[in-house]
């Protein structure tokens, strides 16, 4: 079995934020749900996928975003349990 990574710390612009009321871009509405919500839910087919960023999910396996993209993929790459992981991003666009 291997890892899933999932990026979802991406900030949402000053427009964005105004208009949809979202912090991250993971956040954005898409098909009824959100960006996060559906990249999550394709992963968990296949693993327990670790997210890194964004808000707070309650039933997440979940991390602290860092302050840049290499920091957030360090931190992901730091939880993964098996020698090779698959990185997804739900935090674009951005």
């Amino acid at each position: 079995m291997h890892d899933i990574v999932i990026l979802a710390g991406g900030k949402a612009d000053q427009e964005t934020q105004e208009k949809l009321g979202v912090t991250s871009t993971s956040e954005l509405p898409w098909r009824g749900s959100t960006f996060l919500d559906h990249v999550h839910s394709v992963a968990s087919e296949f693993t327990d996928p670790i997210v890194i960023g964004g808000p707070e999910r309650p039933n997440f396996r979940q991390a602290p975003g860092g302050k840049s993209f290499v920091a957030s993929l360090q931190t992901g790459a730091s939880l993964v349990k098996s020698s090779h992981f698959l990185l997804i991003t739900a935090d674009l666009p951005s």
